[in-house]
């Protein structure tokens, strides 16, 4: 299977007293670094081809020469053994940059596209002073402004801004050139859940119990700050190097959603949307629950519940038909998910205690919540070390006009331009295009325009 991770192969025979070699390549030489003990680090490895090596400029990172982001990523972590590193393998030499006192949008090296959305393009990329691995997700305003989606571009950044949880993909940057804003995340070289679920087809009750409580914590502390997520599918699961998961993509959240407060906006992903959405009645924190057993469903059944490919057969399912449950469910799994996906948000299991009773019900009984909160669960599945985990069609794509600066001046974390205009322009009922221009002008830093209006094409939707 694809997600398996098997490094013990790398190590295979590798006992105290035997040794593999690791060849590392720099500007000028090639080292062969002898790994004697396999409880050696990557830390030790970097400190030894720096001691090594003959140049007078420091190696600040250690990478595949085949550009394998599992085993970049990996040789980052310090702490970690080189347990997945082959006998011979040649590793390629970074140089450290200077290091500044704020990092700007030019201190990151695009490396490939991993990912694409509706109005967003993902790209991994290397922080030239520490060589360390993080994605950015890069949005064209203009195209923002024409679909007006500027607002979901500046919750998401809000939003992320206030989080810290080991589930939830963590904010590190935000930068904007005059054409683009950007957000720079943590690196989940793992890839996205729904990638190895369409790989495997379903997977198994004990299998989708880790996952299943993984994201409960994740949405228990969501609820917890009064944030409701509400686009809650496989596509936003990641995939962290050791297999456990991170929340991502927050552009729908809503903030200042209390126990039995209601909102109105209609949003989310049609295969996950609770009845509630659909009816347009309002709808609150129970959505997020709907979408757990949503959720739950697809992995062991390999689809969403009530999907059709016609979107309005699926709506009409959604709101009218009960839930059909395949046979060879326990009947514990098979209750957890019927109370999940109750029609009537005021009757789904939590609508009481939240996410309490759902950690309560007999098919959650032997998992232990303070082992999966501190990441000492062992994951199902591992990212393989050996093989890409993202969708190889993303490879393809160009990244170099995601980040190129032609014409333009990147500047350090102008958001707050952006969010002032697009505040403007709700309250004063006026094009948040105008407000930005009105803005610029008074911004003491003068930044270069902020729009562009170059055509941008809109992503295919999910088949």
């Amino acid at each position: 299977q694809s997600t398996i991770l098997n490094s013990a192969k790398a190590n295979k025979g590798l006992t105290p007293g035997s040794s593999k070699k690791v060849i590392v390549v720099t500007d000028s030489e090639e080292l062969v670094i002898k790994v004697k003990d396999p409880n050696l680090t990557c830390g030790w490895l970097l400190s030894e081809a720096n001691r090594l090596s003959n140049s007078s400029k420091h190696i600040c990172a250690l990478k595949s020469s085949s550009g394998l982001e599992t085993i970049d990523h990996w040789l980052n972590l310090y702490d970690k053994k080189l347990s997945p590193i082959l006998d011979c393998e040649k590793l390629v030499a970074y140089y450290s940059d200077s290091c500044k006192y704020e990092a700007t949008l030019e201190d990151f090296k695009p490396i490939k596209m991993i990912g694409e959305g509706g109005f967003s393009v993902v790209t991994q990329v290397m922080k030239t002073d520490s060589g360390e691995l993080f994605a950015v997700k890069s949005m064209d305003k203009s195209f923002l402004i024409r679909q007006d989606k500027l607002n979901q571009a500046l919750t998401e950044r809000k939003v992320m801004s206030k989080l810290s949880h080991p589930f939830i993909v963590k904010l590190h940057w935000a930068f904007q050139s005059p054409s683009k804003l950007h957000l720079v995340m943590d690196f989940c070289p793992g890839g996205e859940l729904f990638y190895h679920l369409h790989n495997l087809g379903r997977l198994t009750e004990r299998q989708a119990k880790f996952y299943f409580a993984e994201i409960l914590l994740a949405l228990e502390y969501l609820h917890s700050h009064s944030i409701i997520y509400r686009d809650l599918k496989p596509e936003n699961v990641l995939l962290d190097l050791d297999g456990h998961i991170k929340i991502t993509d927050f552009g729908l959240s809503k903030e200042g959603i209390a126990y039995n407060v209601l909102t109105k906006t209609f949003c989310g992903s049609p295969e996950y949307m609770s009845p509630e959405m659909l009816e347009g009645s309002g709808h609150g924190r129970m959505v997020d629950l709907y979408s757990l057993g949503a959720i739950l469903f697809e992995l062991i059944t390999g689809f969403p519940p009530f999907y059709e490919s016609n979107r309005s057969k699926m709506y009409f399912r959604i709101k009218q038909e009960e839930l059909k449950l395949p046979s060879y469910l326990s009947k514990r799994c098979r209750n957890l998910l019927l109370s999940l996906l109750d029609k009537n948000p005021n009757k789904r299991l939590g609508a009481s205690f939240g996410f309490q009773e759902v950690k309560l019900h007999p098919w959650c009984r032997k998992v232990d919540w303070e082992k999966v909160s501190s990441k000492k669960a062992v994951p199902p599945f591992r990212p393989n070390m050996r093989k890409s985990n993202f969708d190889p069609e993303y490879f393809k794509k160009d990244v170099s006009e995601v980040f190129s600066s032609k014409g333009e001046e990147p500047y350090i974390d102008d958001w707050e331009v952006v969010e002032e205009a697009s505040t403007k322009a709700s309250s004063a009922e006026m094009s948040p295009v105008l407000c930005l221009r009105s803005l610029e002008s008074k911004s003491p830093r003068k930044p270069p325009p902020l729009l562009s209006f170059e055509e941008t094409k809109a992503a295919s939707p999910r088949t």
